[in-house]
Protein backbone atom coordinates (compact mmCIF):
# COMPACT_ATOMS: atom_id res chain seq x y z
CA UNK A 1 0.00 0.00 0.00
CA UNK A 2 2.55 2.49 -1.20
CA UNK A 3 1.53 6.09 -1.69
CA UNK A 4 3.33 8.69 -3.76
CA UNK A 5 3.44 8.18 -7.51
CA UNK A 6 5.92 10.12 -9.61
CA UNK A 7 4.21 10.39 -12.99
CA UNK A 8 5.84 9.95 -16.35
CA UNK A 9 5.75 13.07 -18.56
CA UNK A 10 4.25 15.07 -15.70
CA UNK A 11 4.43 18.86 -15.72
CA UNK A 12 7.49 20.30 -14.06
CA UNK A 13 5.40 22.09 -11.46
CA UNK A 14 3.74 18.85 -10.44
CA UNK A 15 7.11 17.16 -10.11
CA UNK A 16 8.47 19.97 -7.95
CA UNK A 17 5.36 19.90 -5.77
CA UNK A 18 5.59 16.16 -5.21
CA UNK A 19 9.30 16.43 -4.41
CA UNK A 20 8.43 19.01 -1.76
CA UNK A 21 5.94 16.61 -0.20
CA UNK A 22 8.32 13.65 -0.13
CA UNK A 23 10.60 14.30 2.80
CA UNK A 24 14.01 12.90 1.83
CA UNK A 25 14.37 11.37 5.29
CA UNK A 26 11.25 9.24 4.86
CA UNK A 27 11.09 8.47 1.15
CA UNK A 28 13.28 7.57 -1.76
CA UNK A 29 12.81 6.61 -5.40
CA UNK A 30 12.74 2.88 -6.13
CA UNK A 31 14.40 1.37 -9.15
CA UNK A 32 12.70 -1.06 -11.52
CA UNK A 33 13.81 -4.22 -9.69
CA UNK A 34 12.43 -2.98 -6.38
CA UNK A 35 9.17 -1.97 -8.03
CA UNK A 36 8.90 -5.45 -9.50
CA UNK A 37 9.17 -6.81 -5.94
CA UNK A 38 6.19 -4.65 -4.95
CA UNK A 39 4.14 -6.17 -7.76
CA UNK A 40 3.68 -2.90 -9.68
CA UNK A 41 2.57 -3.13 -13.31
CA UNK A 42 2.71 -0.60 -16.17
CA UNK A 43 -0.86 0.60 -16.62
CA UNK A 44 -2.77 3.77 -17.34
CA UNK A 45 -3.91 5.76 -14.32
CA UNK A 46 -6.81 8.17 -14.19
CA UNK A 47 -6.08 11.09 -11.89
CA UNK A 48 -8.93 13.31 -10.81
CA UNK A 49 -7.47 16.81 -10.49
CA UNK A 50 -9.52 19.91 -9.72
CA UNK A 51 -12.83 18.46 -10.90
CA UNK A 52 -11.73 16.88 -14.19
CA UNK A 53 -9.76 13.85 -15.34
CA UNK A 54 -6.27 13.93 -16.72
CA UNK A 55 -4.88 10.68 -18.12
CA UNK A 56 -1.29 10.01 -17.11
CA UNK A 57 1.00 7.00 -17.52
CA UNK A 58 2.44 5.50 -14.35
CA UNK A 59 6.18 5.00 -14.59
CA UNK A 60 7.31 1.77 -12.95
CA UNK A 61 10.81 3.23 -12.78
CA UNK A 62 9.93 5.90 -10.27
CA UNK A 63 7.92 5.03 -7.23
CA UNK A 64 8.05 6.63 -3.83
CA UNK A 65 8.33 4.28 -0.89
CA UNK A 66 9.21 4.81 2.79
CA UNK A 67 12.80 3.82 3.45
CA UNK A 68 12.64 0.99 5.96
CA UNK A 69 14.25 -2.44 6.10
CA UNK A 70 11.69 -5.18 5.63
CA UNK A 71 12.45 -7.08 8.79
CA UNK A 72 11.86 -6.53 12.47
CA UNK A 73 13.60 -3.16 12.31
CA UNK A 74 10.31 -1.83 10.96
CA UNK A 75 8.78 -2.74 14.31
CA UNK A 76 11.07 -1.01 16.76
CA UNK A 77 10.70 1.48 19.52
CA UNK A 78 11.33 4.41 17.19
CA UNK A 79 8.24 3.81 15.08
CA UNK A 80 5.95 3.25 18.06
CA UNK A 81 4.75 0.02 16.46
CA UNK A 82 4.49 -3.38 18.08
CA UNK A 83 7.40 -5.81 17.89
CA UNK A 84 7.01 -9.57 17.51
CA UNK A 85 9.00 -12.26 19.30
CA UNK A 86 8.70 -16.04 19.34
CA UNK A 87 10.01 -18.49 21.93
CA UNK A 88 10.19 -22.19 21.13
CA UNK A 89 11.03 -24.57 23.97
CA UNK A 90 13.69 -27.15 23.13
CA UNK A 91 13.98 -30.64 24.57
CA UNK A 92 17.67 -31.20 24.10
CA UNK A 93 20.22 -32.79 26.42
CA UNK A 94 22.72 -30.69 28.31
CA UNK A 95 26.18 -31.80 29.37
CA UNK A 96 27.10 -32.53 32.95
CA UNK A 97 30.50 -33.36 34.41
CA UNK A 98 31.34 -36.81 35.75
CA UNK A 99 34.48 -38.65 36.72
CA UNK A 100 34.80 -39.88 33.13
CA UNK A 101 34.09 -36.56 31.47
CA UNK A 102 31.04 -34.88 30.02
CA UNK A 103 27.92 -36.97 29.48
CA UNK A 104 24.53 -35.84 28.18
CA UNK A 105 21.57 -35.56 30.51
CA UNK A 106 18.15 -34.07 29.91
CA UNK A 107 17.36 -30.83 31.67
CA UNK A 108 14.93 -31.35 34.55
CA UNK A 109 13.51 -27.87 33.94
CA UNK A 110 12.72 -28.75 30.34
CA UNK A 111 11.35 -32.19 31.21
CA UNK A 112 9.06 -30.75 33.91
CA UNK A 113 7.87 -28.00 31.57
CA UNK A 114 7.06 -30.47 28.81
CA UNK A 115 5.20 -32.79 31.19
CA UNK A 116 3.19 -29.85 32.51
CA UNK A 117 2.48 -28.70 28.95
CA UNK A 118 1.20 -32.14 27.92
CA UNK A 119 -0.98 -32.48 31.03
CA UNK A 120 -2.45 -28.97 31.11
CA UNK A 121 -2.34 -27.70 27.52
CA UNK A 122 -2.66 -31.03 25.77
CA UNK A 123 -0.18 -33.10 23.79
CA UNK A 124 -1.85 -32.56 20.40
CA UNK A 125 -1.93 -36.24 19.55
CA UNK A 126 -5.60 -36.06 18.60
CA UNK A 127 -4.67 -33.76 15.66
CA UNK A 128 -6.65 -30.87 17.16
CA UNK A 129 -6.07 -28.07 19.67
CA UNK A 130 -7.74 -29.94 22.55
CA UNK A 131 -7.58 -27.21 25.22
CA UNK A 132 -8.54 -23.86 23.62
CA UNK A 133 -9.92 -22.35 26.85
CA UNK A 134 -6.83 -23.38 28.81
CA UNK A 135 -4.57 -21.89 26.15
CA UNK A 136 -6.58 -18.66 26.34
CA UNK A 137 -6.23 -18.61 30.12
CA UNK A 138 -2.45 -19.04 29.96
CA UNK A 139 -2.14 -16.35 27.30
CA UNK A 140 -4.20 -13.91 29.40
CA UNK A 141 -2.11 -14.77 32.47
CA UNK A 142 1.13 -13.95 30.65
CA UNK A 143 -0.33 -10.65 29.45
CA UNK A 144 -1.42 -9.73 32.98
CA UNK A 145 1.94 -10.64 34.49
CA UNK A 146 4.09 -9.02 31.80
CA UNK A 147 2.55 -5.64 30.90
CA UNK A 148 4.74 -5.21 27.82
CA UNK A 149 2.99 -8.17 26.14
CA UNK A 150 0.22 -6.67 24.04
CA UNK A 151 -0.81 -9.91 22.31
CA UNK A 152 -0.04 -13.56 23.01
CA UNK A 153 -0.69 -16.80 21.14
CA UNK A 154 0.49 -20.22 22.32
CA UNK A 155 1.04 -23.19 20.02
CA UNK A 156 0.95 -26.54 21.81
CA UNK A 157 1.02 -29.89 20.05
CA UNK A 158 2.85 -33.20 20.22
CA UNK A 159 6.10 -31.76 18.86
CA UNK A 160 6.32 -28.15 20.04
CA UNK A 161 5.53 -25.64 22.77
CA UNK A 162 5.86 -22.13 21.39
CA UNK A 163 4.85 -18.71 22.69
CA UNK A 164 4.34 -15.93 20.16
CA UNK A 165 4.01 -12.41 21.54
CA UNK A 166 3.53 -8.87 20.31
CA UNK A 167 5.35 -6.39 22.52
CA UNK A 168 4.56 -2.74 23.05
CA UNK A 169 7.35 -1.51 25.28
CA UNK A 170 11.06 -1.56 25.97
CA UNK A 171 11.40 -5.15 27.21
CA UNK A 172 14.43 -6.73 25.54
CA UNK A 173 14.67 -10.35 24.46
CA UNK A 174 16.63 -11.58 27.51
CA UNK A 175 14.24 -9.95 29.95
CA UNK A 176 11.27 -11.38 28.05
CA UNK A 177 12.58 -14.95 28.00
CA UNK A 178 13.42 -14.80 31.72
CA UNK A 179 10.02 -13.31 32.58
CA UNK A 180 8.20 -16.03 30.62
CA UNK A 181 10.43 -18.75 32.12
CA UNK A 182 9.57 -17.57 35.63
CA UNK A 183 5.84 -17.69 34.88
CA UNK A 184 6.08 -21.14 33.30
CA UNK A 185 8.01 -22.52 36.29
CA UNK A 186 5.47 -20.92 38.64
CA UNK A 187 2.69 -22.73 36.78
CA UNK A 188 4.62 -26.01 36.82
CA UNK A 189 5.17 -25.82 40.57
CA UNK A 190 1.54 -24.87 41.21
CA UNK A 191 0.38 -27.89 39.22
CA UNK A 192 2.82 -30.23 40.95
CA UNK A 193 2.13 -29.06 44.53
CA UNK A 194 -1.37 -27.56 44.65
CA UNK A 195 -3.46 -29.54 42.16
CA UNK A 196 -4.85 -32.71 43.72
CA UNK A 197 -4.56 -36.11 41.98
CA UNK A 198 -8.28 -36.30 41.17
CA UNK A 199 -8.15 -32.97 39.36
CA UNK A 200 -5.02 -34.02 37.50
CA UNK A 201 -6.82 -37.14 36.29
CA UNK A 202 -9.76 -35.04 35.11
CA UNK A 203 -7.51 -32.48 33.44
CA UNK A 204 -5.85 -35.21 31.38
CA UNK A 205 -9.01 -35.53 29.28
CA UNK A 206 -10.74 -32.16 29.64
CA UNK A 207 -10.30 -28.52 28.75
CA UNK A 208 -10.06 -27.23 32.34
CA UNK A 209 -8.75 -23.61 32.38
CA UNK A 210 -8.95 -23.37 36.18
CA UNK A 211 -5.86 -25.55 36.40
CA UNK A 212 -3.90 -22.52 35.12
CA UNK A 213 -3.25 -20.47 38.24
CA UNK A 214 -3.97 -16.77 38.39
CA UNK A 215 -1.56 -14.18 39.70
CA UNK A 216 -3.17 -14.23 43.16
CA UNK A 217 -2.69 -18.01 43.43
CA UNK A 218 1.06 -17.93 42.94
CA UNK A 219 3.84 -17.03 45.31
CA UNK A 220 7.19 -15.44 44.58
CA UNK A 221 9.74 -17.93 43.33
CA UNK A 222 12.30 -19.14 45.84
CA UNK A 223 16.02 -19.37 45.20
CA UNK A 224 15.86 -22.90 43.78
CA UNK A 225 12.90 -22.04 41.58
CA UNK A 226 14.68 -18.95 40.31
CA UNK A 227 17.64 -21.10 39.30
CA UNK A 228 15.24 -23.48 37.53
CA UNK A 229 13.74 -20.53 35.65
CA UNK A 230 17.20 -19.39 34.57
CA UNK A 231 17.94 -22.92 33.35
CA UNK A 232 14.68 -22.97 31.42
CA UNK A 233 15.50 -19.58 29.92
CA UNK A 234 18.59 -21.06 28.26
CA UNK A 235 16.46 -23.73 26.56
CA UNK A 236 14.23 -21.41 24.52
CA UNK A 237 15.00 -20.79 20.87
CA UNK A 238 14.31 -17.06 20.71
CA UNK A 239 13.37 -15.29 17.46
CA UNK A 240 13.13 -11.51 17.33
CA UNK A 241 13.10 -10.65 13.61
CA UNK A 242 9.78 -10.49 11.78
CA UNK A 243 11.14 -12.28 8.72
CA UNK A 244 12.76 -14.97 10.90
CA UNK A 245 9.49 -15.56 12.75
CA UNK A 246 7.47 -15.67 9.55
CA UNK A 247 9.96 -18.09 7.98
CA UNK A 248 9.69 -20.35 11.02
CA UNK A 249 5.87 -20.30 11.11
CA UNK A 250 5.67 -20.95 7.38
CA UNK A 251 8.02 -23.92 7.67
CA UNK A 252 5.95 -25.26 10.58
CA UNK A 253 2.82 -25.10 8.42
CA UNK A 254 4.58 -26.63 5.43
CA UNK A 255 6.15 -29.42 7.48
CA UNK A 256 9.79 -28.41 7.09
CA UNK A 257 10.49 -27.04 10.57
CA UNK A 258 12.55 -28.98 13.11
CA UNK A 259 10.50 -30.57 15.87
CA UNK A 260 11.88 -29.41 19.25
CA UNK A 261 10.35 -32.37 21.10
CA UNK A 262 12.05 -34.78 18.71
CA UNK A 263 15.46 -33.31 17.90
CA UNK A 264 16.87 -36.70 16.93
CA UNK A 265 14.37 -37.23 14.12
CA UNK A 266 15.29 -35.82 10.69
CA UNK A 267 12.69 -33.63 9.03
CA UNK A 268 11.48 -34.87 5.67
CA UNK A 269 9.06 -32.97 3.47
CA UNK A 270 5.95 -35.11 2.91
CA UNK A 271 3.36 -32.87 1.20
CA UNK A 272 0.80 -35.65 0.75
CA UNK A 273 0.98 -37.03 4.29
CA UNK A 274 -2.21 -36.71 6.32
CA UNK A 275 -0.14 -37.00 9.50
CA UNK A 276 2.00 -34.02 8.58
CA UNK A 277 -0.93 -32.02 7.22
CA UNK A 278 -2.78 -32.01 10.56
CA UNK A 279 -0.59 -29.08 11.62
CA UNK A 280 -2.77 -26.94 9.33
CA UNK A 281 -5.85 -27.84 11.37
CA UNK A 282 -3.97 -27.16 14.61
CA UNK A 283 -2.89 -23.73 13.39
CA UNK A 284 -6.40 -22.94 12.22
CA UNK A 285 -7.90 -23.97 15.57
CA UNK A 286 -5.25 -21.93 17.38
CA UNK A 287 -6.20 -18.82 15.39
CA UNK A 288 -9.88 -19.43 16.15
CA UNK A 289 -9.22 -19.96 19.85
CA UNK A 290 -7.24 -16.76 20.35
CA UNK A 291 -9.48 -14.70 18.07
CA UNK A 292 -12.41 -15.45 20.38
CA UNK A 293 -10.34 -14.87 23.51
CA UNK A 294 -11.20 -12.01 25.92
CA UNK A 295 -7.77 -10.67 24.93
CA UNK A 296 -7.73 -11.14 21.14
CA UNK A 297 -4.48 -11.10 19.18
CA UNK A 298 -5.28 -9.77 15.69
CA UNK A 299 -1.69 -9.08 14.61
CA UNK A 300 -0.42 -12.49 15.69
CA UNK A 301 -3.46 -14.14 14.10
CA UNK A 302 -2.49 -12.43 10.87
CA UNK A 303 0.97 -13.99 11.08
CA UNK A 304 -0.55 -17.45 11.53
CA UNK A 305 -2.88 -16.84 8.59
CA UNK A 306 0.15 -16.14 6.42
CA UNK A 307 1.62 -19.43 7.68
CA UNK A 308 -1.61 -21.27 6.81
CA UNK A 309 -1.49 -19.74 3.35
CA UNK A 310 2.03 -21.13 2.91
CA UNK A 311 1.04 -24.55 4.25
CA UNK A 312 -1.82 -24.89 1.78
CA UNK A 313 0.14 -23.63 -1.21
CA UNK A 314 3.05 -25.99 -0.47
CA UNK A 315 0.70 -28.96 -0.93
CA UNK A 316 -0.92 -27.68 -4.14
CA UNK A 317 0.50 -29.19 -7.35
CA UNK A 318 -0.89 -26.30 -9.37
CA UNK A 319 1.11 -23.76 -7.39
CA UNK A 320 4.17 -25.99 -7.07
CA UNK A 321 4.27 -28.24 -10.17
CA UNK A 322 7.40 -29.99 -8.91
CA UNK A 323 5.23 -31.75 -6.30
CA UNK A 324 3.78 -34.02 -8.98
CA UNK A 325 7.05 -35.94 -9.13
CA UNK A 326 6.49 -37.13 -5.53
CA UNK A 327 3.05 -38.64 -6.23
CA UNK A 328 4.68 -41.82 -7.53
CA UNK A 329 6.18 -42.52 -4.08
CA UNK A 330 2.99 -42.34 -2.01
CA UNK A 331 2.08 -40.18 0.97
CA UNK A 332 4.83 -41.41 3.27
CA UNK A 333 2.34 -42.39 5.99
CA UNK A 334 2.80 -46.12 5.48
CA UNK A 335 5.93 -48.11 4.67
CA UNK A 336 3.76 -50.73 3.03
CA UNK A 337 2.25 -48.41 0.44
CA UNK A 338 4.97 -45.75 0.19
CA UNK A 339 8.56 -45.71 -0.92
CA UNK A 340 11.33 -43.26 -0.18
CA UNK A 341 11.88 -40.75 -3.02
CA UNK A 342 15.47 -40.17 -4.18
CA UNK A 343 17.23 -37.55 -2.04
CA UNK A 344 18.01 -35.40 -5.08
CA UNK A 345 14.34 -35.29 -6.09
CA UNK A 346 13.22 -34.51 -2.56
CA UNK A 347 15.77 -31.70 -2.31
CA UNK A 348 14.67 -30.22 -5.63
CA UNK A 349 11.03 -30.21 -4.55
CA UNK A 350 11.90 -28.71 -1.17
CA UNK A 351 13.90 -25.95 -2.88
CA UNK A 352 10.96 -25.25 -5.18
CA UNK A 353 8.63 -24.89 -2.20
CA UNK A 354 11.05 -22.50 -0.54
CA UNK A 355 11.40 -20.27 -3.60
CA UNK A 356 7.81 -20.34 -4.92
CA UNK A 357 5.88 -20.44 -1.63
CA UNK A 358 7.76 -19.58 1.54
CA UNK A 359 9.96 -16.72 0.33
CA UNK A 360 7.07 -14.85 -1.38
CA UNK A 361 4.93 -15.28 1.76
CA UNK A 362 7.71 -13.79 3.89
CA UNK A 363 7.96 -10.79 1.57
CA UNK A 364 4.20 -10.34 1.50
CA UNK A 365 4.05 -10.47 5.28
CA UNK A 366 6.87 -7.94 5.66
CA UNK A 367 5.24 -5.59 3.13
CA UNK A 368 1.88 -5.88 4.88
CA UNK A 369 3.21 -4.98 8.32
CA UNK A 370 5.40 -2.26 6.81
CA UNK A 371 2.33 -0.66 5.25
CA UNK A 372 0.44 -0.92 8.53
CA UNK A 373 3.34 0.63 10.43
CA UNK A 374 3.31 3.58 8.00
CA UNK A 375 -0.45 4.12 7.99
CA UNK A 376 -0.16 7.56 9.59
CA UNK A 377 2.51 8.66 7.10
CA UNK A 378 0.43 7.40 4.18
CA UNK A 379 -2.69 9.20 5.43
CA UNK A 380 -0.80 12.46 5.88
CA UNK A 381 0.71 12.15 2.41
CA UNK A 382 -2.70 11.45 0.88
CA UNK A 383 -4.12 14.60 2.47
CA UNK A 384 -1.22 16.62 1.11
CA UNK A 385 -1.77 15.21 -2.38
CA UNK A 386 -5.48 16.07 -2.22
CA UNK A 387 -4.63 19.60 -1.15
CA UNK A 388 -2.14 19.87 -3.99
CA UNK A 389 -4.73 18.70 -6.53
CA UNK A 390 -7.32 21.15 -5.23
CA UNK A 391 -4.93 24.05 -5.68
CA UNK A 392 -3.67 22.84 -9.05
CA UNK A 393 -4.62 25.97 -10.94
CA UNK A 394 -2.27 28.00 -8.75
CA UNK A 395 0.59 25.89 -10.10
CA UNK A 396 -0.45 26.72 -13.70
CA UNK A 397 -0.96 23.09 -14.79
Amino acid sequence: VTVGLVLKDADQHLGVAIESILDSRDYRILDASEVAFLGVRDEAADLKLDGYHRRRQISTHQYAQPVTKQDDSIIDQGTGVTRFQLLSLQYTPVESGTSVGLVPRFSKAAADAWRWKDAVLGDGRDFFVPRPKTLQKLGSYLQEEIPEIQECIILSNCARFEILVALDGSLDSNDLSLAISRRVIAQVEYYQKKVNPATKMMVSSMDWPRVVAGSSDLTTLGKDSEQTAEELQSLWTHMTELTEIMNHLAQVAVGLALRPRRPDRPVQFRPFSSRDAHILLQLKRTVEAFSSSPSPSPQLAQLLKFALQAGKAARDTQKVPELSALLLYGSGDSQKYSTQPPPELLQNVTDAVMTTVIEPIIKECASTFLAQSRADVISAFRLQCESLATNGEELQW
